[in-house]
């Protein structure tokens, strides 16, 4: 109970409380503070207080010290004895009595004031065994004392200690009193599959990782990854990061361009996701550079979790990055990029985009939106998860992390094979919550166990992949389908060619050689016809000279000697040359149209009737 909270009547139980054993010190009718001499009491001030709380803070062993202690008691105001409102006082502000002038300015000694101080000095300390002893925590999240774990958010505990809070005004969950865990927990799974399925658990395993970032630093199994989606703008990137990631009535949420103290508080933020929005919007380049700067830096507090010249503290959340591009000069910021897991954004919001636009996917945002669903899942979840942490779950959440770890062995960056293990094992401890509370039956539990993996394993190989600008990938998806439209005919080298004679080839395919050949100015003009001829597009494609330096930075072409384009034997105007390892798809697509040609099929009826002739 707040002391602001007791009335007059309260209070003066809880002085007669710490009075009756002692003959020292008194109370009189008008609230004053009292010594007793010769069995009479002598008026010391003409007020007199008590702690009520008395705030611990842990010192950097682990131990507690005093920090404030919370006060009430009495003035005598005109021979009316009136309660003081509650105020707090530090403990370093004891040795002196400053603290009385500032707390209550009518108080009056009637003793000496170094006596009459030393008297209420002696009181205060004899009370302090009998006040409600709290231990304050300025962050919320994960806290270990006296042998237990237990999560702190800034309406209360999950966990077994009852005496300890959080200053933090900031991390109220959004429960809905209104919905129960079940459907809460439901309906969470039901929006893994409202957009793609990579994107959604993703999304939902970083958040379940997060929530246990400072238990798992304390086991030296730490998730030391950020978390990243790009894509094209207006698709709903950041409405899909905050519906999927933030569980708080106030969102942890910056600019990447923003202020420094704004960025060093929100990585700040504890065994939650912390989101950095709008990578890629700098106007100039020098932004562009300090932009790109700021991110390293957050992306390597998070990767390494050790002190830094950039970080005073070590960062106890994770960080989650939107953009409509990836990093710039992938090749340089290698080191970066492991330790992102990147995920492209589906198209939730942009009906212009109307190739990947699905009206439904609005409609179904808006309705997983309107309600606190996810948050109040979470705090049934976190609630679970404060018996399980006392109950051996690190030591479990290990075991089945390197278990996960011995069958994510395929060809990918160790890094990435150690995040995607996290994601995996991070769902599937939510999906055991969900399961031992009844919330779903075995069946239902190993059905989205198998298809989060799958997700999660696709999610592992695209990390391999390279990561196209907005421009390129589009470029690449409309050359597709203009060559499946055989628009732009492409011959195989030393294979039948699968047009008409004289059809002239716009292509050459080297399957020795890992090379497609186009002829670049007639390839660009044909997809950049078919993408601005678009009803819905309003904007021009980019030139043909950006394009091609996109590609080259893209590591996807051989350029020439002085420029994107060279010479080939066989095709009449100058070429591009793309790498046929980046691109399998459209390869696949070209060996399929040459092999199924109707061409080609009659060419080969007239052999075999040939073959078949009686000379």
């Amino acid at each position: 109970m707040n002391s602001n909270d007791m009335n007059k009547e309260e209070v003066l139980n809880c002085f007669n409380t710490l009075l009756k054993d002692t003959d020292e010190f008194a109370l009189n009718e008008f609230g004053e503070f009292c010594i007793s001499e010769k069995g009479e009491k002598k008026v010391v001030a003409n007020f007199s207080v008590i702690p009520t709380k008395q705030v611990m803070k842990l010192s950097d062993n682990g131990a507690p010290r005093p920090y404030k202690f919370e006060m009430t008691g009495f003035i005598n105001q005109g021979g009316i004895k009136e309660k003081l409102t509650s105020f707090e006082v530090l403990y370093n502000e004891f040795s002196n009595d400053k603290w009385i002038s500032k707390n209550i300015p009518f108080g009056i000694f009637n003793l000496p004031r170094k006596t009459a101080y030393m008297h209420l000095q002696r009181f205060i300390l004899t009370t302090l065994d009998s006040s409600k002893g709290l231990i304050e925590y300025d962050n919320p999240g994960w806290h270990y004392y006296d042998s237990q774990w237990f999560y702190l958010h800034s309406a209360g505990v999950f966990g077994p200690l009852n005496n300890v809070y959080t200053t933090d005004k900031n991390s109220l969950i959004e429960i809905d009193e209104n919905l129960s865990r079940k459907e809460a927990f439901v309906t969470t799974l039901k929006m893994l599959s409202f957009v793609e399925g990579k994107l959604t658990h993703a999304l939902l395993g970083f958040l379940l990782t997060s929530l246990i970032t400072t238990p798992l630093m304390k086991s030296k199994v730490s998730p030391n990854f950020s978390l990243w989606i790009y894509g094209q703008s207006g698709t709903g990137k950041t409405s899909i990061a905050k519906l999927f990631t933030q569980i708080f009535y106030h969102a942890k949420i910056v600019h990447v361009y923003d202020m420094k103290k704004d960025i060093q508080s929100n990585i700040g933020a504890k065994d939650s996701v912390a989101i950095y929005d709008d990578y890629g919007t700098a106007k100039t380049t020098q932004s562009s550079y300090r932009m790109d700067e700021k991110v390293e830096e957050i992306i390597r507090a998070i990767g390494d979790r050790e002190v830094s010249t950039n970080f005073s503290f070590i960062p106890e959340g994770m960080a989650m990055f939107t953009g409509e591009r990836f990093l710039a000069n992938q090749s340089k910021n290698e080191s970066s990029s492991a330790r992102l897991v990147r995920v492209k954004m589906d198209n939730v919001f942009n009906s212009k985009l109307s190739e990947s636009y699905d009206s439904s996917r609005a409609i179904d945002f808006k309705y997983y939106s309107s309600r606190t669903f996810l948050p109040t899942s979470i705090a049934g979840y976190l609630e679970w998860l404060s018996t399980e942490m006392n109950n051996n779950f690190i030591q479990k959440y290990s075991d089945d992390l390197e278990s996960i770890k011995s069958k994510l062995s395929m060809r990918a960056h160790q890094r990435h094979i150690d995040s995607i293990a996290h994601l995996i094992n991070s769902f599937n401890f939510y999906l055991s919550y969900g399961f031992q509370k009844g919330f779903i039956t075995p069946e239902q539990f190993a059905e989205f166990k198998n298809a989060g993996e799958k997700h999660f394993r696709q999610l592992l190989e695209e990390q391999n992949k390279v990561i196209l600008n907005t421009e390129t990938e589009e470029f690449l998806s409309v050359l597709k389908s203009v060559i499946e439209d055989e628009e732009m005919p492409i011959k195989i080298k030393d294979r039948p060619y699968g047009y008409y004679f004289t059809t002239e080839p716009m292509g050459i395919l080297d399957l020795e050689k890992n090379t497609l050949s186009l002829s670049w100015q007639i390839a660009y003009d044909l997809v950049s016809e078919r993408i601005t001829s678009q009803k819905e597009r309003n904007y021009e494609f980019i030139s043909n000279k950006m394009l091609g330096k996109a590609l080259r930075e893209a590591n996807m072409i051989l350029p020439g000697p002085q420029g994107v384009t060279k010479v080939i034997n066989g095709l009449k105007a100058r070429a591009i040359q793309l790498k046929t390892e980046t691109i399998p798809e459209l390869v696949e697509s070209i060996v399929s149209i040459n092999e199924n040609s109707p061409y080609l099929k009659r060419l080969r009826e007239i052999e075999e009737d040939y073959s078949n002739y009686d000379y």
